[in-house]
């Protein structure tokens, strides 16, 4: 299996309860111990330690520690969720510094980061969608951006249809009452008359029902 990255191990660390600044802790720890190599081990001196975090199963810490972990053998430990999940109890018991030379002389500080590692998986879109960061960058820069330009036009088409049709009827209401005007001066015909044709022929008429008779 292939050395694990920083995102990778921090989602790693994550999954099983570390939070806040001991997820970046967690992570340089495991790079101090092991390189992000699931299959790494050590067998010189007083260590038999097994993956990611280097678990130590030397001696009689062996079959108590298995039995504490849920595995039937030290090799479990090179699966790195079975890894992770055993450095969380050692850390919950004894913390980083009894846990771990490599934080106790200060050596994980090589690879500590000040800024938060994101753990790699399926990241949320929207509600009910999941997607990978490519297909989630695929659907923010195709269909938005082209939904966005669509909505865009259909707007100013609506805005300029209903400008156009309120000039038109404002217009013609005007080009009516003249009209109107001209007929009564012209014909002496009823101003009542003139009102209610201009009603049935344009809606816009309707406003001349209010004007009272001369």
């Amino acid at each position: 299996m292939a050395n694990l990255s920083r995102s990778q191990l921090a989602g790693l660390a994550q999954s099983v309860g570390f939070a806040g600044s001991d997820v970046n802790i967690a992570v340089a720890v495991a790079l101090a111990e092991s390189g992000g190599n699931p299959g790494a081990h050590n067998q010189q001196g007083l260590d038999d330690s097994y993956g990611l975090w280097q678990i130590n199963m030397k001696g009689t810490m062996g079959p108590e520690r298995r039995k504490k972990f849920g595995i039937s053998s030290n090799t479990d430990l090179f699966r790195p969720a079975v890894n992770a999940k055993a450095a969380k109890i050692i850390h919950s018991e004894q913390g980083w510094s009894r846990g771990w030379t490599t934080y106790a002389n200060g050596k994980y500080k090589e690879f500590l980061t000040n800024d938060p590692v994101l753990p790699t998986g399926p990241i949320e879109n929207t509600p009910g969608k999941v997607g990978t960061p490519e297909e989630v960058e695929e659907s923010t820069t195709d269909s938005s951006w082209y939904g966005s330009i669509a909505n865009s036009i259909n707007a100013a088409g609506k805005n300029v249809f209903n400008a156009g049709a309120n000039f038109a009827f404002v217009g013609m209401a005007a080009l009516l009452i003249l009209l109107g005007v001209f007929l009564l001066v012209k014909n002496s015909v009823p101003l009542d008359k003139v009102v209610k044709t201009a009603a049935n022929v344009l809606p816009a008429g309707k406003a001349l029902k209010g004007v009272k008779k001369l």
